[in-house]
């Protein structure tokens, strides 16, 4: 009898989920169409018409007629790789004013070897007898046709979104039907549900980043023309070779400037851009870690180099195991008590807050290759540092450090400034870590452990040495000086200057908002009180996630006085390790928010362990209602950030790279049922 309860439970949370989305689908109609169901007019039925930016405007009229919608279908006139994002305005005449406009409707209409029919509703209907459409920011001429003022409403429910409306149902009903086995589940099975979610999740996004460059593998063949080749391809094809500068011959021009890396001089000359220029010979500064750890394997086990949305995909997918991983341990090492749910919520919150799905969009992926490398190799770091606390056998501790080390090398490898901020939080966890033993008496085992993360770190230190010092004759030289980009990086300086606008762009910088999907945007913003130019970029702050908002609260952490003073010394390295990295970002640098997140992973880290620690408080104390209020306020801060996440992840302008136009309507119809 039970049984049948529960299977009739889940038939009707069927058939409601059925009915929500057969309202979804169905909204349009009674919004726009129902009862405004003025007259149909088709034009260029048989014919179409070449929109420009010399001639952006289609006007078409009628008899006068109620409006609800109009419909067009457009396709480029260059072919199946032909495509771009147009804006379309539509405007209405009135019936009294032909040669009167107004507003009616705008929204961003992708166009490709795909694009299908679009509609537009219009709202308030009322009559008419003319109609505008005003096509901007065209980035090619395209062809418009089958247009139709108020089409004929078509039924079309979209199966996708029932789908994700069933299963969040279901999970619902399973939580509440299913309380105590949730609730009795160990750490270690939550840990392992969250961290196979967050793959999952990034799994699917590479999929849908992976429409920006279609994943083609690169074919490569040795003696090939690299210089249109990103500066990863450029370098694997140096080791290839069996040399260290990339196997492309500059313009003797070069030679002959007096500054070669001040863009106005070398004006009209062909250079690879953003290379390391010396000696008449050019350099990749971009680490080495992903070339071997992906580049390699990759053309070991295929015979070719991976596509850039490949490379991304991968680190993007580390980063989602590793990282939600070390927020959960870091709670057992907080205190084992913390619900393992709030920690899992916690763990969410801090991987949409990384901005690693941001990065994932990132125009010219080499960029961001570097930092997503560097986020993922970062999180196996500490996740491996946290894990040798959590396991008592002393030969597993041992290795689990060594692995710290190997990730944490790796990181150096990858991006440096990254690395940097990282560093210090694990030499300030170290230091402590240090001070414990010798008050437990166990300086010998803390002495091993910390020679078996410092011995993998110091030879990939020895090994990024002799790798500069073998291209710019000196060990500490990255290249960084020689950049040939915007301007001339060397001439880049600390600077008090760049303090309080580093506060406000890495920091508190938001988010802009926007009426059209995703709603959400990144703006640039001009810097010109630093005394000299800087790089500046669409950029956000970390506190443009809400997750971020936790760090505020580090203020508590430290005026508790039950809080261990070595807690509160890694938590202060943390914080200083941000600010230390940001200033040193804007100074040498700029503002860009690939930049942002040198500080977002250790942000995210942070901002648990603030969480946690005030849980662990309320638990030390008996504070039963501020520990509930505390675990309503983080799941509003996760819930929110999961939001922000994801409106970031379809934003389309910023430095950011396209979608698929048709994959962007389709991500758009998903979301925007009302329109």
């Amino acid at each position: 009898m039970l049984k049948n309860k529960k299977i009739a439970v889940i038939v009707i949370i069927i058939c409601a989920c059925v009915l929500v989305e057969s309202f979804f689908s169905a909204f349009p109609y009674f919004a726009f169409v129902a009862g405004r169901k003025g007259e149909t007019f088709e034009f260029l039925k048989d014919s179409s018409e070449i929109v420009s930016s010399e001639d952006p405007d289609c006007f078409f009229s009628f008899d006068s007629t109620v409006l609800n919608s109009v419909s067009f279908t457009v396709r480029p006139t260059g072919g199946y790789e032909d495509e771009f994002y147009a804006d379309v305005t539509v405007y209405a005449s009135s019936e009294n004013s032909p040669g009167s406009f107004g507003v009616f409707a705008s929204r961003k209409t992708g166009v490709d070897a795909y694009s299908g029919e679009k509609k537009i509703y219009l709202d308030p209907g009322y009559k008419s007898a003319g109609i505008l459409l005003r096509f901007s920011d065209i980035g090619d001429s395209f062809v418009i046709s089958d247009v139709k003022i108020n089409p004929e409403f078509i039924f079309n429910m979209n199966y996708l979104r029932l789908v994700l409306l069933i299963a969040a149902a279901m999970l619902v009903f399973c939580i509440k039907e299913y309380k105590h086995f949730f609730r009795q589940m160990s750490f270690r099975n939550v840990a392992i549900i969250t961290a196979a979610l967050c793959a999952f999740g990034s799994v699917l996004f590479s999929g849908v980043c992976a429409t920006t460059d279609g994943a083609e593998p690169v074919e490569y063949i040795k003696g090939m023309d690299v210089s249109r080749q990103n500066p990863y391809v450029q370098q694997f094809d140096a080791f290839e070779k069996g040399q260290l500068n990339i196997d492309v011959e500059p313009d003797p021009a070069l030679l002959e400037l007096k500054n070669p890396y001040d863009p106005e001089e070398r004006d009209e000359i062909f250079f690879l851009w953003d290379r390391a220029y010396k000696d008449g010979k050019y350099y990749s500064y971009f680490g080495t870690a992903p070339i071997f750890t992906v580049y390699y394997p990759f053309y070991l086990l295929t015979g070719k180099l991976p596509a850039e949305s490949t490379v991304m995909a991968v680190f993007a997918f580390i980063i989602s195991v590793f990282l939600p991983l070390a927020v959960m341990l870091l709670s057992r090492l907080i205190n084992s008590n913390i619900s393992p749910w709030y920690a899992s919520v916690t763990a969410f919150g801090a991987l949409g807050a990384s901005m690693v799905f941001l990065l994932q969009r990132g125009y010219m992926p080499f960029y961001y290759i570097a930092s997503l490398a560097a986020m993922a190799f970062g999180a196996a770091a500490v996740f491996w540092w946290i894990f040798a606390f959590a396991i008592k056998k002393r030969s597993a501790k041992t290795v689990s450090f060594a692995l710290s080390g190997l990730s944490y090398a790796f990181c150096i490898h990858s991006r440096l400034n990254i690395a940097f901020s990282i560093g210090i939080v694990i030499a300030a966890a170290a230091i402590a870590y240090f001070v414990k033993s010798v008050k437990a008496k166990e300086i010998k085992a803390s002495v091993i452990n910390i020679l078996a993360f410092c011995v993998p770190v110091g030879i990939g230190g020895i090994l990024a040495m002799w790798y500069n010092y073998a291209r710019f004759s000196n060990p500490f030289d990255f290249g960084t000086a020689y950049q040939m980009t915007v301007a001339d990086t060397s001439t880049y300086k600390i600077s008090l200057n760049g303090f309080f606008p580093m506060l406000y762009q890495y920091f508190i910088r938001p988010f802009e908002m926007t009426s059209e999907f995703p709603y959400l945007y990144l703006k640039t913003d001009n810097i010109s009180d630093l005394g000299k130019y800087i790089y500046t970029d669409a950029n956000i702050g970390i506190f443009a996630m809400p997750f971020m908002f936790a760090l505020p609260a580090a203020f508590c952490i430290f005026r508790n006085r039950s809080v261990s003073k070595y807690g509160k010394s890694v938590l202060g390295a943390a914080l200083a390790s941000m600010l230390i990295t940001a200033f040193a970002d804007i100074c040498l640098g700029g503002v860009i928010f690939r930049y942002t997140a040198d500080i977002s992973l250790i942000g995210v880290i942070a901002s648990a362990g603030i969480l946690f620690e005030i849980y662990n408080i309320c638990i030390r104390e008996g504070r039963e209602e501020t520990k509930g209020i505390l675990i309503k306020a983080s799941s509003v801060l996760c819930g929110a950030n999961i939001l922000v996440t994801m409106a970031s992840m379809l934003t389309l302008n910023g430095n950011l790279a396209e979608y698929l136009p048709s994959v962007f309507e389709y991500l758009r119809s998903f979301v925007v049922f009302w329109k």
